[in-house]
């Protein structure tokens, strides 16, 4: 569960994590405003590609409100869900990778709360 306190309200923050085939840094992130997106970059320092550009979701819950974010993976795919919503399902060859954690783009102040990872090989 996260939830936005204060600051920029139109920057991300949310799910970080590395897939091992091919090694990638995966971002998957909701803005105060609304929206949610997803990015990945190859080799640790590579050009960030945008899989989902920002994207309006009425799934968002906007402001101080929490949002609940959830990965998925199912087959050669990976699911995205926002507070129970599938949002988006993208391929996805491989498992996770080594590292998994939070982000916050930009300054503003943002809780995450009772993170549970389950079913995950390393």
């Amino acid at each position: 569960m996260t939830k936005w306190i204060s600051g920029v309200n139109n920057q991300g923050f949310g799910i970080i994590f590395t897939s091992n085939l091919p090694e990638k840094i995966c971002e998957f992130l909701i803005c105060a405003g609304g929206q949610y997106q997803i990015t990945s970059t190859e080799n640790n320092g590579g050009t960030w590609e945008y899989l989902v550009p920002w994207t309006v979701s009425d799934f968002v819950n906007k402001d101080n409100a929490p949002n609940l974010l959830l990965l998925s993976k199912q087959g050669n795919y990976l699911n995205f869900y926002i507070n129970d919503h599938l949002v988006q399902t993208l391929p996805f060859d491989g498992g996770f990778g080594a590292h998994f954690g939070f982000c916050v783009i930009k300054p503003q102040t943002v809780e995450f709360h009772n993170l549970d990872l389950k079913g995950t090989k390393m």
